[in-house]
């Protein structure tokens, strides 16, 4: 029995060339989606690029809501196996599909994520400590996950690639493969509150960890690769955004992800102590930074989602929101 699948697509309809590498990509495919659906904010228009067969859905701007509204919406069509979840700045192997979906057949997996394809993963020393430092990212030599949620709220890496195929707790949002028969019981319009900032930053971190600890079987596959277009940027107006959804967002998932779900006195003493770790040293990091460049308004914005977090989570809204169990599969 071979798995059916249907491409669904985030964008704001501006990627020009790069969404145009996307549809050629799909184009290509050995095994043809059943549906494209395109998923673009109200008022937004229809991207140039188009293949002619797509379904393209509306909804209000933002990274979260966008994904989350696509993935419900097209389990809820019920009509194919799996979905494939893309931003419109990647392209793939015409071959892609086809290795993934054998190998989510051959495993019972519910989740896969492919690895973007790199010159190289290996993070300069100066960089590691950086992550380290902040409580974002920790590099370590050997872990049974390819990525490994911290208390921090960050996460872990092993900068091993053996095996191929690891369970992982989380991936990134630019292309996964994710059961369709499994979404909707996961509830991913209730963490609207990340849409609340305009960088919706960590989406991924929760679209998979909140996978994993609902008992999804997921695992990333380093043999199966995608190329992401993307740069990134050194914009100053993303750099504040960014900067304000790591100090609210993130305190957000650790105390609704980690802390609340924490299962003794020890282990929320160790969480709470991982998050002081992370806020201080972070602005300790900003402050630096502004000493530097004679400008503190990265810092400002930092410290104005840590206070947003504060706020929210006495919120009425916060703690309305269902509560998450915790029983992950691998």
């Amino acid at each position: 029995m071979s798995l059916t699948y249907s491409v669904l697509i985030r964008t704001l309809g501006t990627g020009a060339a790069k969404y145009q590498a996307l549809l050629d990509s799909i184009r290509m495919q050995t095994v043809a989606p059943r549906h494209i659906y395109v998923v673009i904010p109200d008022g937004y228009d229809l991207p140039p690029e188009q293949l002619g067969t797509e379904e393209f859905l509306r909804c209000p701007k933002g990274m979260w809501i966008q994904r989350a509204y696509g993935m419900e919406y097209a389990a809820q069509q019920g009509d194919q196996d799996v979905l494939l979840l893309c931003d419109d700045d990647i392209s793939f192997a015409s071959d892609f599909v086809e290795k993934a979906l054998s190998r989510m057949h051959a495993s019972s997996i519910e989740v896969l994520h492919p690895r973007i394809l790199k010159v190289s993963y290996r993070t300069p020393m100066l960089q590691r400590l950086s992550n380290c430092f902040i409580g974002s990212r920790f590099v370590l030599p050997s872990l049974k996950y390819a990525v490994r949620i911290a208390g921090t709220a960050g996460f872990c890496v092993c900068d091993r690639h053996k095996p191929a195929v690891r369970p992982t707790q989380s991936g990134t949002g630019a292309c996964a493969f994710f059961l369709s028969e499994k979404v909707l019981e996961k509830h991913y319009m209730n963490e609207m509150w990340l849409d609340e900032s305009t960088y919706a930053l960590p989406d991924d971190q929760i679209m998979f960890y909140k996978a994993y600890i609902h008992g999804l079987r997921q695992y990333r596959d380093d043999t199966l690769n995608y190329k992401h277009l993307d740069h990134g940027s050194s914009d100053a107006a993303r750099a504040q955004k960014a900067a304000f959804a790591s100090g609210r967002n993130f305190i957000i998932f650790w105390h609704r992800f980690l802390y609340i779900p924490s299962q003794s006195v020890m282990q929320r003493v160790g969480l709470s102590l991982a998050i002081t770790y992370r806020v201080l040293n972070h602005m300790i990091y900003y402050l630096l930074r502004g000493i530097t460049w004679r400008n503190f308004n990265i810092a400002k914005c930092y410290w104005g989602g840590v206070k947003s977090a504060l706020r929210y989570l006495r919120s009425t809204e916060y703690k309305s929101l269902p509560a998450l169990s915790y029983n992950p599969a691998v």
